[in-house]
């Protein structure tokens, strides 16, 4: 009886040590997604930053010499 005991001490200790490690990858997959995220959203930052730029170049290339870019 002994021996069972111990063989159900271990197999909780095992699935507590599971439920720990299933916990961290979760925060790490929850992270991951934050900084995707947030990666994205700095992409279509640079991307609309640049698209303002260009348009401004095409007005001065034009002849438009009040073109700000801000």
């Amino acid at each position: 009886a002994e021996q069972f005991n111990i063989m159900v001490d271990n197999i909780h200790e095992k699935m507590n040590e599971v439920k720990e490690k299933e916990s961290v990858a979760q925060e790490a997959l929850q992270k991951s997604e934050q900084i995707q995220k947030e990666m994205e959203d700095y992409q279509n930052y640079l991307s609309e930053s640049v698209n303002i730029m260009i348009e401004s170049l095409d007005k001065f290339a034009e002849g438009d010499l009040n073109v700000e870019i801000a």
